[in-house]
């Protein structure tokens, strides 16, 4: 996709399934100016069984709201963006044995692909998230010399969501240092 575009050294950015995704890439392919991961790490051990609880359709936003909240759980902005109205009632674009078989697929050990980047790396991390520990990424920060971790106070998993100028700001600064270090 990047070549067909013309881009030869992407800044990527990717939130969760999405940054393990942007990890290997970057890992594999070598090409990336820089990294920036929301809130996942190099050890993944979720579980998203909670799914099972949430109804396939609802006649509002409000009812699957709650089902949410008694499995203890937000209702994300990202979870309402995946929803559809058909006129009657609303419906999550994807099946919950899909979502839970690409958890299931996502967790395990990716300390490889983080020990194979070679372009400076944002960790952006809520410290009340579910997704990952703030030890694991202290840990990842301290392996790699061109790593950053900001943390956010009292963030769950969706940094964009708790303190969206800050999150701007923080990826602004990073992508402007990478871009002076670069001379541009």
């Amino acid at each position: 996709m990047f070549a067909t575009e013309g881009i030869t050294q992407p800044f990527i950015l990717g939130h969760s399934l999405g940054g393990i995704v942007a990890m290997h890439y970057a890992a594999e392919h070598r090409n990336c100016r820089a990294l920036i991961i929301e809130d996942i790490g190099t050890e993944v051990a979720c579980s998203n069984e909670f799914i099972r609880a949430i109804p396939l359709e609802a006649s509002s936003l409000f009812e699957i709201q709650q089902a949410f909240r008694a499995q203890g759980m937000d209702f994300d902005a990202y979870f309402m963006e995946s929803l559809r109205y058909d006129g009657t009632h609303w419906h999550f674009r994807f099946g919950h044995e899909d979502m839970i078989e690409s958890q299931n697929q996502m967790n395990g050990d990716h300390w490889l692909a983080w020990d194979s980047l070679t372009c400076p790396s944002l960790i952006l991390h809520g410290s009340a998230s579910w997704a990952c520990t703030t030890d694991n990424l202290r840990r990842m920060a301290a392996a790699k010399a061109d790593s950053e971790l900001v943390i956010y106070e009292g963030a769950g998993h969706t940094l964009r969501d708790f303190d969206r100028a800050r999150y701007v700001q923080d990826i602004t600064r990073f992508i402007a240092n990478q871009t002076r270090q670069h001379g541009e």
